[in-house]
């Protein structure tokens, strides 16, 4: 959990230092951004990472390469085509596999004002590519210890999603925080949050 925040204070200090930058349009006409972030799968109460069953606002967490490009689709409003990928594969739980995520997202979005914020909304398609790394482990059975086979292959799924957030931008630099949800029809939808900073190659 440490390293969680360390990431989320890290994100949140970039945000800090772009405020003394004149204000600007948050969406930019053919903008592109490079940059990373912090996506928290299973968020607010879902799971627990904690020995008491306690569950927390953070979930599973993983820390992304970020790309955003700016198509402008109206006067002052804009498709956003933006990919969220894990470069480094996160490890399950007793690391018995690999996991590398992606999220795939077509939001639409537009400008509030001039003060550098924006709103976006959309669609996306969020992948889960888990590589098993197979041989055995020791669990605890109850009473006592059991050994228990690991797969050994890999299983990728694939889920629809939709997409909310806000963004602010100063000069190059943009902080977004989104809010993806899964299987919104579905009682067993599942909420991810993803915060990410972006630098404009095209500024």
């Amino acid at each position: 959990m440490t390293h969680h925040l360390s990431a989320l204070a890290a994100l949140l200090l970039l945000a800090s230092t772009t405020a003394f930058a004149p204000p600007a349009h948050a969406f930019q006409r053919s903008a592109f951004y490079l940059g990373f972030g912090l996506l928290s799968e299973n968020s607010i109460g879902k799971i627990t990472n904690t020995i008491d069953g306690k569950p927390s606002v953070l979930g599973t967490s993983s820390y992304p390469l970020f790309l955003k490009y700016d198509w402008e689709f109206g006067r002052d409003s804009y498709v956003s085509p933006s990919l969220a990928y894990t470069l480094v594969p996160r490890k399950a739980q007793g690391e018995a596999a690999d996991i590398t995520t992606w999220h795939l997202s077509l939001p639409y979005g537009s400008n509030m004002g001039r003060g550098g914020w924006d709103w976006s909304f959309g669609p996306g398609i969020l992948s889960r590519s888990s590589k098993g790394k197979g041989g055995t482990v020791q669990l605890n059975n109850g009473s006592g210890m059991s050994t228990f086979g690991l797969p050994d292959r890999s299983v990728e799924t694939k889920t629809l999603t939709l997409t909310g957030g806000v963004g602010y931008s100063k000069k190059a630099h943009r902080v977004s925080f989104d809010l993806i949800t899964e299987g919104l029809a579905s009682s067993r939808r599942s909420f991810n949050l993803f915060l990410a900073y972006g630098y404009n190659l095209r500024d």
